[in-house]
């Protein structure tokens, strides 16, 4: 199975999608909670109103959360050259940061609610509900940090992948490589047999690939040319034949 198959950006992009998805609804759970708690507040003490707008702010920030995540992971994203296992990556971080946004959002919405309403009758829940909601914002941050993480070691790992293949496969007997190859001109060719590899078997001679279809993708296999093969081979000198002499026996 090829290393950057066509389908790979697929889990990138649904990392994309997760991260900025489950982070917003979190985030929008936890203003709609709490919201409905300062609304009840402002009947009574209008004045506490923005001392209440705390856990609001709280959960806004879960949904940054998610649109860095995001971003990142779509800077990441290519066409061609793209990992199957970096899409993995991506997408797990996408889910590790959208869920943690989602539950942090949830604890924020809860405890804004209930806290507001209790405010109005005790002045001294104010700062257990600050710490409180301290508490249940560090769940998304926890993600957040988790998602870095993997989205680091996913764009070191997309690094490696060899330039324009999708599987490359070193040989113990001899030093060869198998490529599967898109290429889109004939210039990549090119550059292929100047890094030093020979042409050993191509199913397709079309060299301008830009319109064909997915099938019509070459299939080469590439050997390093030792120093040994660098060498131009000496052409093998071939003694000449003498010509016989007739002797004339009657002199």
């Amino acid at each position: 199975m090829s290393l950057c198959p066509p389908f790979a950006p697929f889990f990138g992009l649904a990392g994309v999608a997760s991260a900025m998805v489950f982070s917003t609804v979190g985030a929008a759970l936890g203003t709609a909670k709490a919201g409905i708690g300062i609304a009840g507040l402002g009947t009574f003490k209008p004045e506490l109103i923005m001392k209440s707008l705390i856990p609001v702010v709280m959960s806004g920030i879960i949904a940054v959360y998610g649109l860095v995540v995001s971003v990142l992971i779509a800077g990441s994203l290519k066409p061609h050259d793209y990992p199957l296992f970096s899409g993995f990556i991506h997408l797990g971080a996408g889910l590790a940061c959208g869920f943690t946004g989602m539950a942090a959002g949830y604890a924020i919405g809860y405890v804004g609610d209930s806290c507001v309403r209790a405010y109005v009758q005790e002045s001294k829940v104010f700062v257990s509900m600050v710490l409180i909601l301290i508490f249940a914002e560090v769940l998304g941050l926890y993600g957040l940090i988790v998602a870095l993480i993997m989205n680091t070691k996913a764009t070191a790992i997309a690094g490696d992948a060899p330039e324009n293949t999708a599987y490359a496969f070193r040989h113990n007997q001899k030093q060869a490589f198998h490529y599967d190859l898109i290429p889109r001109e004939a210039s990549e060719f090119e550059r292929l047999r100047r890094l030093g590899t020979r042409l050993l078997r191509s199913r397709s001679l079309d060299l301008d690939v830009s319109d064909s279809e997915p099938e019509d993708e070459l299939e080469l296999e590439l050997e390093l040319l030792s120093e040994s093969d660098s060498e131009p081979e000496e052409s093998e000198e071939f003694e000449s034949e003498e010509p016989e002499l007739e002797v004339d026996r009657d002199l």
